[in-house]
């Protein structure tokens, strides 16, 4: 009955959305096909319905379905209420009907990675019934706290030696700003950034905090769920912590919500039922209505209308088909392609650029030049084309998929010896799942070298488990 339902809703606003698009009269050249785009969805969907009996227990399907679903569905729907507002419209007439071939095939490929994964025999394991880790040694306890001390110790030195990396970051409290959403990391960087030592400072610091911000403050929560005396200070303070990363916010917005995201998860499950169920839906919900009140009260133009503004927006977050279409726009030189493959995974490593000794534009300058735009990540699946061609272009795309789909299952079956592991697997999920979507294999790469391993690192510092 929950899969009928969720299905019939998903298949209805997406036929809605394809027949509104389509009865436009005078579609600009190039968006006549747009409405293929959420008819693609719906045929997906059909296709490897069974997924959506998964909605909302195993929340890799759930987050993957809803990304794509905002990409395909509701982008195109307000692209078109919109005037078609986009932030790339370079040869739109020949690039658009080949961008919508390749999000449904990506879509497609990724549908049937999921089904796959989550028909194959490890999911037919029985389900653990305990809710409870592993035990945390004495040992194993300052263990972890010592390292997490000194990375805190080490990232105080960066900001006394790079006094300016304090500028990267800015309070949920300065959100009415008008410079709030333009900070730029590299443009700091290279202002302040004179010498080798404030350098090293700068670049020290950012992977710390990248890694901090939701290590200490779970660190906090598992210490308060420990405490012996669980009174209504302690729950306080791990309901606080749960907060913190608002008020460090760096240059990418949403990783400081999916940090509170994540860290609220942990608390309940550490302090509540130890079920995720519905709360992925509130959560969801919850993170939908806070971007929608902040894109509507604090981030609009006063030149552009509402639908242009939302048009806008979904493009440029949901990597809309606009922006897959600017990959038809780079160079196909051979060079070209391996010279960026491999840039994404020197750009991942901590001092990549330094080690490599490399100095040319990064894979997101070098699209954004050859489109005229500014600020666009080029999509996993538009790169994905240009490095491997037309078959294999949703590679990585279904290794994210995969990996997102396995640290869910992790979590659905009960197999999480501790509570470090929890968020870790809670993050990954986030991470992959929006690396499909919203990130790009750069951004994922870089979170998994500067998060998620340090991560994984620490769990293994503090406990025995072979996990």
């Amino acid at each position: 009955m929950r899969l009928f339902g969720v299905l019939f809703f998903v298949v209805l606003l997406s036929l809605l959305s394809s027949f509104f698009i389509f009865l436009e009269k005078s579609p600009p050249p190039g968006y006549e096909t747009l409405f293929l785009l959420p008819l693609a969805f719906t045929i997906v969907s059909v296709l490897f319905n069974k997924l959506y009996s998964y909605i909302p227990d195993n929340l890799a399907i759930t987050l993957i379905i809803f990304l794509f679903f905002c990409r395909m569905v509701i982008a195109p729907f307000f692209l078109s209420l919109g005037g078609y507002s986009s932030p790339i419209n370079l040869n739109i007439e020949d690039n658009l009907f080949h961008a919508i071939l390749l999000i449904a095939y990506e879509f497609a490929a990724v549908m049937g990675t999921l089904f796959f994964a989550s028909q194959s025999g490890i999911v037919n394991q029985q389900k653990l019934v305990q809710h409870g880790f592993l035990s945390l040694s004495r040992r194993g306890k300052y263990t972890y706290i010592f390292f997490v001390l000194i990375s805190i110790l080490i990232l105080a030195c960066c900001f006394y030696i790079a006094p300016f990396l304090k500028e990267m970051y800015r309070s949920i409290t300065q959100i009415g700003d008008e410079f709030f959403v333009n900070y730029e990391d590299s443009y700091i960087i290279s202002k302040y950034a004179t010498n080798f030592t404030s350098r090293l400072g700068v670049v020290v610091g950012m992977y710390l905090m990248r890694a901090m911000l939701i290590i200490f403050p779970a660190l906090i929560i598992v210490l308060c769920h420990e405490s012996k005396s669980q009174n209504v200070f302690v729950r306080f303070i791990s309901v606080v912590c749960c907060f913190v990363p608002f008020f460090f916010i760096g240059g990418a917005i949403a990783r400081s919500l999916i940090y509170v995201v994540c860290l609220l998860l942990l608390r309940e499950y550490l302090f509540g039922s130890g079920k995720l169920g519905n709360k992925i839906l509130a959560l969801g919900l919850f993170c939908v209505m806070l971007i929608l009140i902040w894109w509507l009260v604090f981030n609009v133009k006063a030149s552009l209308s509402f639908y242009e503004t939302m048009s806008t927006r979904l493009s440029a977050y949901f990597s809309g088909v606009n922006i897959v279409s600017g990959v038809f726009n780079l160079p196909y030189e051979l060079d070209y392609r391996i010279r960026y493959f491999l840039y994404d995974f020197i750009a991942t490593i901590p001092f990549g650029h330094t080690i490599f000794g490399v100095s040319n534009q990064n894979i997101q300058e070098f699209f954004n030049s050859y489109n005229y735009s500014q600020g666009q990540i080029p999509t996993t699946i538009g790169m994905g084309y240009y490095y491997f061609g037309n078959i294999f272009a949703p590679v990585y795309s279904m290794i994210f998929a995969y990996f997102a789909y396995r640290s869910s299952h992790l979590l659905e079956m009960g197999k999480v010896f501790s509570p470090f592991q929890y968020i870790r697997l809670l993050y990954s999920i986030f991470v992959f799942s929006m690396g499909i979507v919203m990130y790009n294999i750069e951004i994922t790469m870089i979170l998994v070298f500067s998060v998620l391993i340090p991560m994984y690192i620490l769990e293994r510092l503090a406990y025995d488990s072979p996990k």
